[in-house]
Formats: structure tokens, C-alpha cells, sequence
């Protein structure tokens, strides 16, 4: 039985061989004890057991019309894991390099005859985002734009589960930086310059404000003279 240990789906050989003294052999039989008589041929391929421990049991009959002794084997079929994202939140989500903010993922694994013992998490964009079932991660350390996100489980057979996906919108609030202001102290008839600058990640600065917090809204320029 090659091979002996495997995951469900996989293609599975029955090879065994028979001999009949007086006589010759006329059926054969191979029977699992989990999922009963499957196959009638001396040799054979499967990928239809179930999964679980298997005894596998090969006998003939000759044209006599008797059974031989059984023959034994084993087979281990597991089970593959199944992943689920249950949330990332926000999925469209903004970040700030100057006040970075955070996404949530959650995903789940099952394994109907094992446990769980490694999660991966992807970004089309940024490879490797975690290795857990659920965590909060940095937005600053994604790149903006469409992420597809892949999530998938390991369980203790080493099988990992057939990726799942969904999606991440990773937008970008603008920075605003003041440069400068000239003279920081003066007489108040005196003119103060400003100088500031913004930047976006995923577009352009399209508007400046500057405001006071005794006279409000200054000016809409990046650079103002007051």
C-alpha cells in the first residue's frame, strides 16, 4: 500500500500478489475497515477512502471456490484542514505616518481528526503579515492600495489547509508639517511668516489650512505672510 500515510484525495496504490497450489485464483477482494469491500482486482488505485485510520484486508478465492488466509496492511488518511477569515477590521482602512493606526485580523481553522498547530497570514503586496490566528497589525508597515489577503492552517500532520482570501483597501490620510515660522516672537504689527508642506502617500495635497487658536482660520496657502 504506497503510500501508507497520506491526505485525503491523494491517489492511493493497492499492489498484491496470489497463487493457488492446485488450482488458480478467480476473485480477489481488498476491504477497509472503515469503509468496507473496495476493490475486486488484484492490483489497484484509490483516492476515494475516507479518512481515519484504515486495516486494509486483501484475500482471493481459488476455482474451488475457497478463501485464502487475509493479508493485512494499514493506511492513514488525514483529514485537510479548513481555514476561514472571519473578519479583518477595518477592511478599508487609513493610515498616517505621523498618528499609524491598526487593522484586526481574525481567522479560524478546523480539523476533523487533529488540532491545529501553525497559521499563515499573506498580503499580495507585503508577503508575510502574521502567524496567528488572530492579531492587530501596524498600517504603516503596508503599502497603500489593494491587498488580497491569504490565510491558511497547518494542523499535526503537517497538512496545511487550501488557502482562503478576501481583501484589504489600505488608504493614506495626508501629513501636514509646519517648516517654519519667522519670527516666533514679535511685536503685533510686525509680519510673521509661515512656511509648511504636506505630503500623501496614495495622491496629491490639493488644500492648506492654517489656523490659530485665538483668531481661527489664518490662511490657505502653504506659505503665508500675516
Amino acid at each position: 500500500v504506497s503510500p501508507s500515510s497520506t491526505v485525503e484525495g491523494t491517489m492511493v496504490t493497492f499492489n498484491a500478489t496470489s497463487s493457488d497450489e492446485d488450482g488458480s485464483v478467480v476473485e480477489y477482494e481488498w476491504e477497509s475497515s472503515r469503509d468496507g469491500v473496495f476493490g475486486d482486482v488484484q492490483n489497484l488505485t484509490s483516492s476515494n477512502l475516507s479518512t481515519g485510520y484504515h486495516q486494509i484486508t486483501f484475500r482471493v478465492i481459488d476455482n474451488d471456490n475457497l478463501w485464502s488466509v487475509q493479508s493485512f496492511a494499514h493506511l492513514y488518511i488525514n483529514s485537510i484542514p479548513v481555514a476561514n477569515i472571519t473578519s479583518i477590521t477595518p477592511q478599508i482602512a487609513y493610515k498616517n505616518n505621523l498618528t499609524s493606526t491598526t487593522a484586526t485580523f481574525s481567522g479560524s481553522v478546523s480539523d476533523s481528526d487533529g488540532n491545529i498547530t501553525h497559521y499563515f497570514w499573506n498580503s499580495s503586496k507585503d508577503e508575510t503579515l502574521g502567524t496567528a490566528g488572530n492579531f492587530t497589525y501596524n498600517l504603516t508597515n503596508l503599502q497603500v492600495g489593494n491587498h488580497t489577503i491569504y490565510f491558511q492552517g497547518r494542523d499535526n500532520f503537517t497538512t496545511w489547509s487550501p488557502a482562503v482570501t478576501t481583501w484589504l483597501l489600505v488608504k493614506a490620510y495626508p501629513n501636514a508639517t509646519i517648516d517654519s515660522i519667522s519670527p516666533q516672537f514679535v511685536n503685533e504689527t510686525k509680519v510673521v511668516s509661515m512656511f509648511g508642506s504636506g505630503s500623501d502617500e496614495d495622491g496629491n495635497t490639493t488644500e492648506y489650512r492654517w489656523f490659530s487658536d485665538l483668531d481661527g482660520l489664518i490662511g490657505d496657502l502653504n506659505n503665508i505672510s500675516i
